[in-house]
């Protein structure tokens, strides 16, 4: 696994949009259910990656621009979460992709 603690804080602000949106029980199981996700899907190319790699529009926008723009409304603030998503917009830009 790499990056432990960065997956860890950016799972603990989701947990947090996730508990204030209602959804408590995601919410307490979101870590574990990532580090399970991670582990068998380690030896994947996610949809978004094949995208990236054939030039194609990604979802970025409509999954972790969504849950930005939710914590906003929520008047919840999500930095790393909003890092992450200025991070690959910015990669995806750097491609000539449209970043949303």
């Amino acid at each position: 696994r790499q990056h432990p603690e960065e997956i860890a804080a950016l799972c603990d602000e989701l947990g947090q949009l996730l508990h204030a949106s209602g959804y408590d029980a995601a919410a307490r199981s979101l870590l574990e259910d990532v580090r399970a996700v991670i582990d068998a899907t380690a030896a994947n190319y996610s949809s978004m990656h094949q995208d990236v790699t054939r030039g194609r529009r990604t979802e970025i926008g409509y999954l972790l621009g969504y849950a930005c723009q939710h914590g906003q409304r929520l008047g919840l603030p999500l930095p790393r979460l909003g890092t992450l998503l200025a991070r690959l917009q910015a990669h995806l830009r750097q491609r000539g992709l449209p970043d949303r």
